[in-house]
């Protein structure tokens, strides 16, 4: 899953959400 890895970020990275 290349790309939900960078359509997570772009989805939303809230700081309370740090997704390693």
């Amino acid at each position: 899953k290349p790309g939900s890895c960078g359509q997570y970020e772009n989805y939303q990275r809230p700081e309370s959400f740090p997704v390693e």
